[in-house]
């Protein structure tokens, strides 16, 4: 008799799944050589305490960073590297370093208990420490989500050397699920065609696998269509600050390298005090608002002291607006 084809197709995929899960492992055991290099090189910092250490080799950051990319950890280079770059003329350097060697020291004792995570943390893990899951795999194996997105606001910024980096955060009005669209621009070669914020994309969007799914490619050609735009997004997200920071706080214990959550803020007034700005709601409770370009009085002038809807990202410490809602318009900032 013929055997039937459903058993021999199933077994080729499983055979592609058994084959991407061995090339990760091996990824893995590849990386243990240089998280160690890393793990004594945080003993000897913590010894010597962080101003001995800076003050003895000013370029402390850069050469471990370069270790690290020699170990073929890229993320982790570029996280040290930055870290580097902070300047210790600041109040709470101290603070921001500390902060950022401990995420470090978390994925190296992470890493060394690998085979007790999650999936998703693990793969969350990996992408710290600069181990990139593959696209098709992404297409393959991702969790898919078709709705009408909106595209909420695009950020550019630099990278190492000349590279630059486009996030594009879109959020689903029937699903109310957030997802980032990351694109590169290396070598100045420019960035892919992208979307305009304000706008709404019809498609389906595959998600790269995480303990918290944010990021995601685009499985199908995205169209533009017309929709409710702007009451859709009053709506999406609701309640106090405290409800928003509970709901990072879960974010934070699912990914523990989460580098900033979306938050989209309604009814909350912008406001300047003694030389800062905060976003504050009707409870009086305010974040700190990131200042660049002269984005607080931008807020002030949108708001004119009226509540209003505002769109960023959130890393623990400060709030970074992207863009509002006010008066019926849809402004980038």
């Amino acid at each position: 008799a013929t055997p039937p084809t459903v058993p021999a197709a199933s077994s080729t995929a499983e055979d592609k799944n058994a084959a991407r899960q061995q090339r990760r492992l091996d990824r893995l055991d590849r990386a243990a050589n240089g998280l160690d290099d890393l793990d004594r090189w945080l003993n000897d910092a913590m010894r010597h305490g962080l101003a001995t250490l800076v003050g003895e080799d000013p370029g402390a950051f850069a050469h471990i960073a370069s270790r690290m990319a020699d170990a073929s950890l890229p993320g982790l280079s570029r996280w040290l590297r930055l870290l580097g770059q902070v300047s210790p003329n600041r109040p709470d350097w101290a603070e921001r370093v500390l902060d950022g060697l401990a995420q470090c020291y978390l994925a190296i004792r992470a890493f060394r208990k690998r085979s007790e995570l999650s999936e998703g943390l693990l793969v969350d893990l990996q992408a710290f420490i600069g181990i990139a899951t593959r696209r098709d795999e992404v297409l393959a194996f991702g969790e898919r989500a078709t709705d009408d997105w909106a595209v909420l606001a695009l950020r550019e910024e630099p990278l190492e050397g000349s590279d630059r980096l486009r996030r594009t955060w879109l959020l689903g009005l029937s699903s109310g699920q957030f997802a980032l669209l990351l694109d590169f621009d290396v070598a100045r070669q420019g960035f892919p065609p992208g979307f305009s914020p304000g706008t709404v994309q019809h498609g389906t969007l595959a998600y790269y696998p995480s303990a918290w799914p944010l990021r995601a490619i685009a499985a199908d050609d995205l169209t533009q269509v017309e929709h409710e735009f702007f009451p859709s997004l009053q709506l999406s997200e609701s309640g106090t600050l405290t409800d928003t920071l509970a709901q990072y706080a879960q974010a934070l214990a699912a990914n523990l390298w989460l580098p900033q959550m979306p938050l989209l803020l309604t009814e909350v007034v912008p406001v300047s005090e003694n030389d800062r700005f905060l976003i504050c709601d009707a409870e009086g409770k305010s974040l700190p608002v990131v200042v660049l370009n002269n984005t607080g009085w931008q807020l002030l002038a949108l708001s004119g002291g009226s509540p209003i809807s505002v769109f960023g990202e959130w890393d623990g410490s400060v709030f970074l607006p992207l863009a509002v809602l006010a008066d019926g318009r849809w402004v980038g900032i």
